[in-house]
């Protein structure tokens, strides 16, 4: 297929579309970071594929949640460059099933919205897994936020598997519950 560039910014969402010649989305850029979209060849390490959300570290990093295909955390420089990923596709520690939220606490750790594992897991600025929070107040996590006092919340979708409905907002503390 040959690609055509096309100049569709998408403001909300801070992308840059690309479709091939039969006008199939396939690639774009996610904060002027190449990602490609299920079916299309991934064109490098540092391409995303169905990235969902972006943080700033404290090493002034950026960390994209790399959620919908390659379940994993890809870090770049500020100039767009790739430096390192972590996490694979999985259910063990470390792994991920559609992370889709990240955030950095004061503290300088990542806390990732695991959401297909139903979990948060946490992870120092290296990529270390530190600890991971799962409980039957969780559902599948979409999102996580730190507060500067240290409260720690997630936006919860529910089980979506059970007939009780566990969508919303839950509090966190320090040691998971």
């Amino acid at each position: 297929n040959q690609v055509e560039k096309v100049n569709n910014w998408d403001y909300k969402y801070c992308m840059m579309f690309t479709k091939v010649s039969a006008g199939t989305l396939c690639a774009g850029k996610f904060f002027g970071i190449l990602f490609a979209l299920a079916g299309c060849a991934q064109v490098d390490e540092g391409s995303l594929s169905g990235p969902t959300q972006a943080a700033i570290g404290p090493d002034g990093l950026l960390y994209v949640a790399d959620g919908y295909f390659n379940s994993r955390v890809a870090v770049f420089n500020t100039a767009g460059n790739f430096v390192r990923d972590f996490g694979r596709p999985g259910f063990g520690r470390g792994e991920f099933h559609t992370p889709h939220g990240l955030t950095f606490g004061a503290d300088g750790r990542l806390y990732v919205a695991d959401r297909g594992n139903a979990r948060v897991q946490v992870f120092s600025v290296a990529g270390s897994y530190l600890t991971e929070w799962n409980h039957t107040q969780l559902g599948h996590v979409f999102s996580v936020a730190v507060s500067s006092t240290g409260r720690i919340f997630a936006a919860d979708g529910g089980t979506q598997v059970s007939e009780a409905n566990q969508a919303g907002i839950s509090e966190i503390d320090a040691a998971g519950r």
